[in-house]
């Protein structure tokens, strides 16, 4: 008998589910009332045990379902962020598109951002070359990496992979402590970041972000732990174009020193560097190369052989301090 009741009671319960949840409560009342009534209280304790594990059972399905629904909304939001880290990157896309979606994706709009290039070898691609969505939640080729990297940063950022390097959006970059965030989140990773712009010109702040990271890879910057781009301006306009014309001009420009041995061309080349760099300060020159003032002498009257009144001609000078730092690395 016991276990007959518990039956018809979890089949009736099935049905006030099924009912708004007033109607639910008023006919849970007045059922529950008619079906116990004369019944033993051992039998009251089965059915009550099997209103208990029905409860329980439609407890345990709504949370299963409220984090389920949780998990898909936020991966629905990552890949939104993601899918908004490379629209940014992109200089052919109308603001209202990158609000539209910023929206969408949660993200809120800062008043500046800057660009940050992580890792590998920086990409040449246009940042909107990526695959389609492969099914699982997470773009066809996209590292998981860009999400967590975009956590670790902090402040809204947003990430997406962007070939063997991944792409970053950082709001707000020159915030007090903002950089020292952002090295202590890298972890000695290489990085370059771009100047800080409004977000309608992202996509020029990535652009010299690359190249500033495609120097740092060739080891024409220096070893820092975030390469800001706007603090080697000189050494993009040398190398971050053309790169042919800079070697072109170091070919011409420094031809007398291709007709000696490698090792004396060398030496003359760190003396005219040395040299152009500190006109006319014989110590000075020989306090940077480590050698003897009598040596700086003789090492520019060779110079003086080679070059003649380039030497002494402003502009040629320039175009030799130029040539030296457009040589090949």
């Amino acid at each position: 008998m016991p276990a007959a009741l518990a039956a018809r009671f979890t089949a009736v319960a099935q049905k006030w589910a099924s009912d708004g949840p007033a109607e639910r409560a008023e006919a849970a009342r007045r059922k529950l009332l008619a079906a116990v009534a004369g019944h033993e209280p051992a039998t009251l304790y089965h059915l009550a045990s099997a209103i208990f594990s029905y409860i329980d059972g439609i407890s345990a399905d709504s949370v299963e379902g409220y984090a389920e629904e949780r998990a898909e909304t936020e991966g629905e939001r990552q890949r939104r962020r993601r899918a908004l880290a490379r629209l940014l990157a992109r200089a052919d896309v109308a603001i209202e598109e990158v609000h539209d979606l910023a929206r969408l994706a949660g993200w809120p709009r800062p008043a500046t951002v800057a660009a940050l290039v992580v890792g590998g070898p920086a990409a040449n691609g246009s940042g909107d070359d990526h695959n389609g969505d492969d099914g699982d939640g997470r773009d066809a080729g996209e590292s998981p990496d860009a999400d967590r990297l975009a956590s670790r940063l902090g402040g809204d950022a947003i990430a997406a992979a962007e070939g063997p390097s991944t792409v970053a959006w950082i709001p707000d970059p020159e915030a007090p402590g903002r950089r020292a965030q952002l090295e202590a989140a890298l972890d000695g990773t290489p990085g370059a970041l771009g100047p800080s712009v409004a977000l309608g010109r992202a996509a020029h702040s990535l652009a010299r972000a690359r190249a500033a990271h495609a120097l740092m890879l060739e080891g024409r910057l220096p070893g820092e732990p975030i390469v800001a781009a706007d603090d080697h301006l000189a050494e993009l306009l040398l190398h971050g174009g053309d790169t042919t014309l800079g070697a072109d001009l170091a070919t011409r420009a420094l031809a007398p020193l291709a007709e000696l041995r490698p090792k004396a061309a060398t030496r003359l080349r760190e003396t005219l560097r040395a040299w152009l760099d500190h006109p006319g300060q014989v110590q000075a020159v020989a306090e940077r190369l480590h050698v003897h003032p009598q040596t700086v002498r003789y090492r520019v009257a060779q110079l003086r052989e080679l070059f003649g009144d380039q030497l002494d001609d402003p502009d040629a000078r320039f175009e030799l301090a130029l040539a030296l730092r457009s040589e090949p690395v």
